[in-house]
Order: structure tokens, then C-alpha cells, then sequence
């Protein structure tokens, strides 16, 4: 059998050696584990990507959850959106010939806990590719943490563990606790290099002694102050648990597939092909099956693997240079172009083809405001309709800092005097506020334009879409808003059929 290699021919899979005890959680105080949590989540530009994650686990696992509660936080983070979309449309996720161009739409599709997944892989690669872009052991540890958490995803299906995308996930988190610390405590695990080359041991005996924790320790303890599932943190916790045959459960077989995986991608070495061996044995040991479906899962791994690494910024630059990478900074409003004109008829075409469907009308508006704030630039976003009464104006959907309790309170009397929103229904004309002096109260905003939302001739709402920082709104941005409000319009007269 020729060695398994991974898709990037500089990473052969092989074993981990015996003596390093890969995942063996040493004796380590909580007070230690807590001081270092600690270190890496009092950093300023760290937690705002947990906060995403930690939010996204706890909504999706709400009885109530609704497309626009996750498109809402993903939203939070600039640029994450187009990331997700161009790995929804990989040839692993797009199973339709039409390309998906809204967040909203993926999540109707594919569902709730998939875009969460997807969204927690590319915030955990993103926070690691940033710290440690410079560092080979950390990129190419991400690389076989993406291949092995697309293996793990693959070989669900063939073992029938019923969401591939914990499996995944596992699988990303498999060598966590070692990239991590090269992340965060690059001089300490420096150290521990120094020392593996001295004393002959294992890099993950060095880090122990350097830090007082093992990585494994330290993996299990991040996963469960982000909430993970409590298997997760087991995977590190008890390793034996991979290598058990008892695979009946669902938590049982997440563990052993993970951990065949994780084995599968381990580092290079001189044994490769006799790894991949004991990998098939343990596979058809444990789950009763031939080689040929761990084979498989393997070439739609490797074909995932080599369509993907780019657009995590982990592999060769994609052929759309005009997309952001994951490696390249956030680029601040102010200094990219607020317009994006291919972006806006994407949307545009996605939302069409949903008002003919008579698709839910929350999910078409929430496409609407969705593409207004992607081709607009626009960070805050909503629209607010006239009550039953046709008296007041209150709140409906939107995305943005403070728009959430903003709209839940909007209950505005419509007549002349009670503000710009108002105005803008009883006059039906389009008002743009470039200085943000007369925002309608939200404190991030510091400009907008308020556009009144026609249906039937009769302007039944607004559509408000604002800057909170430079470039102020202008009077050329009002022609793209008109276009998505004239979308929202004829999805509400349809709806209203």
C-alpha cells in the first residue's frame, strides 16, 4: 500500500513516536490552567473572536434560533461573511449548481450548526494564522489540522456518525493545544525546543515542564471556556478513549474517528507507510469495515484539502486575488472602496430567485439587509414598518452594534416633527445624513441614509443603512439602497399575496 501523504507532498503522515504520549494530560494544577487562559484571553484582540464563537454556540443551541440570529454575529466580524461564502461554494459543500451569495441563504440551505462550524473553523484558523504567520511549525501545523478535521468529516459519513461538522471540528482542535502555545508563548515553547534537542524528549514532555501545563491540558481547558461539547475536551482529557473498540455510541465514535484521523496526519517520519497500515487495521478493527472506506474518505479529504487551503490562507494564493485572505489584515472601512457593485448583483439575482419561490419573507429581508451592508460597506442596518394601526414606526430586522435593543424599543408616532424616520415615511423621499448630527439614536452610527420602503405605491416603512466611520454616506450610495429596497418592497407585496 503506498504511503498516505498529505495533500501538501511536505507533510507525510506518520506515527507520533511512542515516547512522546501524544495527548497524555500530566498532573497540572487548575490555578496554573486558569493563569494561562488568562493570559491569552486578557489579550485586546483576542477576545473578540471568542465572544463570536461562544455567541454562535449559544444561539444555534437556542429552541427558538432564526437564520437572522446567526447571520446577525457573523456579520460582527468584518470580512468573515465573503471567507464563509467562498468555502460554502467548494465543491464539498455546493451540492446544487447554482453559487450561494448571501450568508442567509447558506444557512437556510445547509443549515444552523454548519455555518456555525464553518465559522468557528475559519475564527480559530484566522486567530493562529495572525499570530503565527511567520512561524513554519504553525503553518504547517494548520495545514494538517485542516486536513485532518476534513478527514474526520469524510470518514463520518462512512462510519455513520451523524454530524460530520463536530467531527470536523475535533478534528481542527487535534493538535490545538501544541499550535496554540507556539501562538501565544512563542518563547516558552522556544524553550521547549531547546530542551527536546538536549535531552532527547518529546516536544510535548518539554512544553509541560516549561509551562507547568501539557498541551493537552491546556486544549481541553480552551474548549470548555468556549463551551464546546463536552466529548471534545475528553478527546484530550482521556486518550485512550480514541482507542477504544466500543464504537456504538455516537460520543464513541467521534473519538476513535477523530483520533484515526489525528493518527492519519500525524508529522512526518521514517515509518509513513507502516503507519497507514496500522491506521487501516485499527479502522477495520473498530468499526467492522474494509480499507476501501477509510481510502475514500481520504481522496475526498485530500480533493477538500487542496480546494480549501487557500481560502483559509493556508496553501497557494487563490485565482480571485480580489477576495481577502485570511493572512492579510482587517482593512478598516475607510480605506477600501464602500461600493461593491458584483457584490450587490449577486445578492440581488439570490434574492429574486427567493421572492419567486415565496420563500419566508424574515429570510428575504434578512438577504436585503444582508447585501445592502456587504455592497454598501454599510456596519449598521435595519428597517422599521408602520404597525397594524399604520401610526408608528417600529422596529422589524437589523444588523449592527446597538441595532438589536434599538429596534426592540422603536415605537416612533408618525407625524411631522417626530424625527427623520418619520419624515422619511410621510414624505417618501430618501434622506441622507452625512454628519451624523440627527442619528436616529444609536451611538456607533455617524452617518446614514434613511430610505422609505415602498409597497404598492404607499410607503409602508424605511430601510436605514449607516457609517460609523469614514466614508461619511453620501448621495451616490443612495442608488444602491434604492435598488435593495426596491427588492425588499416586492418581496413584501408578494409575501402579502
Amino acid at each position: 500500500m503506498p504511503s498516505p501523504v498529505c495533500p501538501d507532498r511536505a507533510l507525510k503522515v506518520c506515527p507520533r513516536p511512542a515516547d512522546i504520549h501524544y495527548g497524555m494530560a500530566q498532573p497540572a494544577t487548575d490555578s496554573r490552567l486558569q493563569t494561562l487562559l488568562a493570559r491569552t484571553g486578557g489579550r485586546a484582540d483576542f477576545p473578540a473572536a471568542a465572544e463570536i464563537i461562544q455567541q454562535l454556540h449559544a444561539t444555534v443551541q437556542r429552541e427558538n434560533c432564526a437564520a437572522l440570529d446567526v447571520v446577525r454575529l457573523i456579520l460582527k466580524d468584518p470580512g468573515l461573511s465573503s471567507k464563509i461564502l467562498r468555502v460554502v461554494n467548494s465543491a464539498y459543500y455546493r451540492q446544487q449548481s447554482e453559487s450561494i451569495s448571501t450568508v442567509t441563504k447558506a444557512v437556510i440551505i445547509l443549515g444552523f450548526e454548519t455555518i456555525r462550524d464553518v465559522a468557528t473553523g475559519l475564527l480559530l484558523l484566522e486567530e493562529l494564522i495572525k499570530r503565527g504567520h511567520t512561524s513554519e511549525f504553525i503553518r504547517e501545523g494548520l495545514r494538517r489540522s485542516l486536513y485532518c478535521g476534513l478527514l474526520a468529516q469524510a470518514l463520518s459519513a462512512k462510519v455513520g456518525y451523524p454530524t460530520p461538522e463536530e467531527a470536523y471540528l475535533l478534528g481542527l482542535f487535534a493538535d490545538w493545544g501544541m499550535l496554540w502555545i507556539a501562538a501565544h508563548f512563542p518563547k516558552d515553547f522556544e524553550k521547549a525546543v531547546v530542551m527536546t534537542r538536549q535531552r532527547g524528549i518529546g516536544i510535548e514532555d518539554a512544553v509541560g515542564e516549561v509551562l507547568g501545563v501539557p498541551p493537552s491540558a491546556l486544549a481541553a481547558g480552551i474548549l470548555d471556556k468556549w463551551h464546546f461539547p463536552p466529548s471534545f475536551a475528553e478527546f484530550f482529557r482521556e486518550p485512550r478513549a480514541r482507542e477504544r473498540p466500543e464504537t456504538t455510541s455516537p460520543e464513541g465514535k467521534l473519538l476513535v474517528l477523530v483520533g484515526l484521523a489525528a493518527d492519519f496526519t500525524a508529522p512526518s517520519g521514517e515509518h509513513s507507510t507502516e503507519v497507514g497500515a496500522t491506521v487501516l487495521k485499527r479502522f477495520q478493527t473498530y468499526f467492522g469495515l474494509g480499507p476501501e472506506p477509510f481510502l475514500e474518505a481520504a481522496r475526498t479529504a485530500r480533493d477538500a484539502f487542496k480546494e480549501q487551503a487557500p481560502l483559509f490562507g493556508l496553501g497557494p494564493a487563490a485565482d480571485d486575488d480580489d477576495e481577502p485572505r485570511l493572512t492579510s489584515r482587517r482593512a478598516p472601512v475607510a480605506t477600501r472602496s464602500p461600493i461593491d457593485l458584483r457584490a450587490a448583483l449577486e445578492v440581488v439575482s439570490e434574492i429574486t430567485s427567493a421572492i419567486l419561490q415565496q420563500g419566508d419573507i424574515n429570510n428575504t429581508l434578512s438577504m436585503v439587509l444582508e447585501g445592502v451592508a456587504r455592497a454598501g460597506g454599510f456596519p449598521v442596518v435595519f428597517f422599521a414598518l408602520r404597525n397594524p394601526a399604520r401610526d408608528h414606526l417600529v422596529g422589524r430586522l437589523g444588523y449592527g452594534e446597538d441595532v438589536k435593543p434599538y429596534l426592540h424599543e422603536l415605537d416612533l408616532p408618525l407625524r411631522a416633527g417626530a424625527g427623520i424616520l418619520a419624515d422619511t415615511v410621510l414624505t417618501e423621499k430618501v434622506h441622507v445624513v452625512p454628519d451624523g448630527s440627527p442619528a436616529p439614536q444609536l451611538r456607533s452610527v455617524t452617518s446614514f441614509v434613511s430610505h422609505p420602503l415602498i409597497v404598492r405605491g404607499k410607503a409602508v416603512g424605511v430601510l436605514v443603512c449607516g457609517r460609523t466611520e469614514a466614508p461619511a454616506v453620501a448621495q451616490e450610495d443612495v442608488q444602491l439602497v434604492q435598488l435593495f429596497c426596491q427588492q425588499a418592497g416586492l418581496a413584501l407585496d408578494r409575501s402579502a399575496n
